[in-house]
């Protein structure tokens, strides 16, 4: 892994939601490809479009130079109700990579529990921010009764 700093505003040439690798890589036909082939997903309450709104919103494209950055936003309690968010690159290709190079690489993202798992107790698929100790904060709400 590389310096985030090397993501600094200055250093990127282009916004992420912009560039013509994100455009590729959020499209409705590149996620419902993607989708289909995780086998994983097929056992956890995950809808594609949830699987969609999942990866556009946990996932970063950049394109520094000639490369593809892909970076996951990682969120964590500062206090009770403080959350702070930051970007960690993850995978750096070339900017041509081809779509099963790059799915390859979501998917290997998306097997980490450092950042995504399943619920124990509903399976749902989601980030490990929205699911301490693997059971999400619904489950802990209606089950357990605790409160947040």
């Amino acid at each position: 892994m590389f310096n985030s700093d090397f993501l600094s505003p200055f250093a990127v040439k282009k916004d992420y939601q912009n560039s013509p690798a994100s455009h590729r890589i959020l499209s409705d036909s590149f996620l419902s490809e993607l989708y289909s082939k995780i086998p994983k997903l097929r056992h956890t309450q995950i809808s594609a479009e949830d699987f969609h709104d999942l990866i556009r919103d946990f996932f970063s494209f950049r394109e520094v130079e000639d490369l593809l950055i892909i970076c996951i936003k990682y969120l964590k309690w500062e206090g009770l109700h403080d959350i702070s968010e930051s970007l960690h690159p993850e995978i750096v290709l070339p900017i041509d990579a081809n779509n099963d190079v790059i799915s390859k690489k979501i998917k290997n993202i998306l097997g980490r529990k450092t950042y995504f798992t399943a619920c124990l107790e509903c399976n749902r698929f989601l980030p490990t921010f929205h699911a301490p100790g693997s059971t999400c904060y619904s489950c802990l709400e209606i089950n357990h009764g605790l409160i947040f």
